[in-house]
């Protein structure tokens, strides 16, 4: 079985948070196919970016990866500066 690439812990305080989006976060558990994971994380990301927010500064970096279809924390820090 394959594993989400957002840690379980992001997930947890995710959903803790934003319960509007548990179904989203237990589709992505449910699924060991890694394009419906890619897909559900894409999803997921870009509806946590679309209300309040309250990850670590890190976590939301990371997060922010999969908004643009990449795994979590897949970011290239070069370019930020």
């Amino acid at each position: 079985m394959t594993m989400a690439s957002i840690p379980l812990e992001v997930l947890v305080k995710i959903e803790t948070r934003r319960s509007d989006l548990a179904p989203l976060i237990h589709d992505l558990m449910a699924t060991d196919n890694p394009a419906m994971q890619a897909a559900i994380e894409q999803r997921l990301a870009t509806a946590y970016f679309n209300g309040p927010t309250d990850l670590t500064p890190e976590e939301t970096l990371y997060l922010s990866a999969c908004c643009a279809g990449r795994k979590y924390a897949d970011v290239d820090r070069s370019s930020l500066h």
